[in-house]
C-alpha cells in the first residue's frame, strides 16, 4: 500500500527546515491556522542556541585574550605595586619596583627595588632582582632562585636594636598572628 504524505504534513516538515535555527518565515504552504499556532508555540518555547553560542565563544576569548596579556599588562601598569605590596604584610613594610619585566617564557625581573619599613624608612635596594627560569617554579611550587644585583641594606643602630631586627620581629609577629609557615632567613 503507497501512502502519500498530505499536503498539511509535507507543510509542516518545509516550515520545520525553513525555521531551524532561523525566524519564522511568515508565510507557509498551506498551513492551517491551528498547525501555525501549535508551530508557533513550539518555536516560542524553543530558545535561541546559536546567540548563547555566541556569546560564551565570544566570552571566551575575552578571556582567554585577557590571560595571554596578563603579564605585559602587569609589567606595563602600576598593577606591579599592588601585587609587591601584597607580598609582605602591611605591618612589616612595603616592597617597591621601579619597572618590571615579566613574560610568559622568559625570566622574571624587577628593576629599582625598594623595601621601606612603615615610618618609611629605608631598608634595603636592589638594581635589579631576576627570576631567572620564568614562571615554571611558581606555578610548580619548586624551588625558586632569584638573583639580586648591587644589593645594598642600610642598616640603623640604636639602643633598642637595629632596622633590621625590628624588621625581623614584625615578620615573626605577623607569621604568628597568622599561623602561617613563613621562614624568615
Amino acid at each position: 500500500m503507497l501512502v502519500v504524505p498530505s499536503w498539511f504534513w509535507l507543510s509542516s516538515v518545509l516550515a520545520w527546515f525553513a525555521n531551524r535555527g532561523r525566524r519564522r518565515i511568515a508565510a507557509v504552504l498551506f498551513v492551517p491556522a491551528t498547525a501555525a499556532r501549535r508551530t508557533d508555540r513550539r518555536l516560542a518555547r524553543r530558545p535561541r542556541r546559536g546567540r548563547a553560542r555566541r556569546l560564551w565563544l565570544i566570552a571566551l576569548v575575552v578571556v582567554v585574550g585577557l590571560l595571554a596579556m596578563a603579564p605585559t599588562l602587569i609589567a606595563t601598569t602600576a598593577s606591579h605595586n599592588t601585587l609587591l605590596a601584597s607580598a609582605l604584610p602591611a605591618e612589616a613594610g612595603v616592597l617597591t619596583a621601579r619597572s618590571t619585566v615579566f613574560g610568559w617564557t622568559g625570566p622574571l625581573a624587577l628593576t629599582g627595588v625598594e623595601l621601606r619599613d612603615p615610618q618609611g624608612g629605608l631598608i634595603a635596594t636592589a638594581e635589579r632582582a631576576e627570576q631567572p627560569t620564568g614562571w615554571t617554579p611558581l606555578v610548580v611550587g619548586g624551588p625558586i632562585d632569584v638573583v639580586v644585583t648591587n644589593p645594598i641594606v642600610y642598616v640603623t643602630l640604636s639602643p633598642a636594636g637595629s632596622n633590621l631586627e625590628a624588621f625581623a620581629a614584625r615578620l615573626e609577629a605577623n607569621k604568628r598572628a597568622e599561623g602561617g609557615a613563613a621562614t624568615v632567613g
